[in-house]
């Protein structure tokens, strides 16, 4: 379990500061939400390919998509 876990936080850890979601300046309110969103979609796929990893490298498991949605 703590070898899942660690690759767990690799992965997420590369993954969101290869792809940064954000703005550099002040921006409006809805420019900020939409990068809001963008930035949940990019967790909520780092989750996806972490339940997709999971289960061919170490034991971490993802039951579902709504466990993805609430993992954000």
């Amino acid at each position: 379990m703590p070898f899942s876990l660690m690759v767990a936080a690799l992965v997420v850890i590369l993954l969101t500061q290869l792809v940064y979601v954000g703005p550099s300046a002040r921006v409006s309110a809805p420019a900020l939400l939409a990068f809001g969103l963008a930035g949940f979609l990019q967790d909520s796929l780092i989750w996806w390919l972490l339940s997709w990893l999971g289960g061919k490298f170490s034991e971490l498991e993802v039951e579902g998509f709504g466990t993805i949605l609430l993992a954000d």
